[in-house]
């Protein structure tokens, strides 16, 4: 075995995770104050656990419990349109095989930030809506 290989294995055990570009952070209203479903009678060490992350939360959140569309829901946590439909389909994914497979759901992580001040906010979504239509600027 080359010595190259050798160190790309090594690598991969010590540093995993994502690669390539890192996430932006999304606009989240609020960090859940629950954290963690299993379902009722089960005891936990049985169980394996889907971790979801807050920001894939805050995409069930706005689609399905407030009745955005995506494209509303997307401006509202800003990041782009195909990016919140990734978010959303990991999340419904992850949710519905816990509920399928009677797996345990632990809410956290993630690449997000809580919404702040009104002025914070407004500048970030004013900024993805330029970056989505550069023309709206000229007028």
């Amino acid at each position: 075995m080359c010595n190259k290989f050798k160190y790309f294995i090594a690598y991969v055990h010590i540093m995993p995770g994502r690669r390539g570009r890192h996430r932006c952070p999304r606009w989240v209203t609020d960090v859940p104050e629950v954290q963690f479903f299993k379902p009722a009678g089960v005891p936990l060490r049985t169980l394996q656990v889907i971790e979801l992350t807050v920001d894939e939360l805050e995409t069930l959140r706005l689609v399905d419990i407030e009745g955005l569309t995506q494209e509303d829901a997307s401006v509202k946590m800003g990041i782009s349109r195909r990016t919140f439909w990734n978010d959303l389909m990991s999340a419904r994914r992850k949710v519905a095989f816990a509920l399928v497979n009677g797996q345990a759901i632990q809410i956290r992580g993630g690449a997000y930030s809580v919404a702040g001040t009104d002025e914070e906010r407004r500048k970030k979504i004013c900024q993805t809506e330029m970056e989505q239509d550069p023309g709206a600027a000229e007028e």
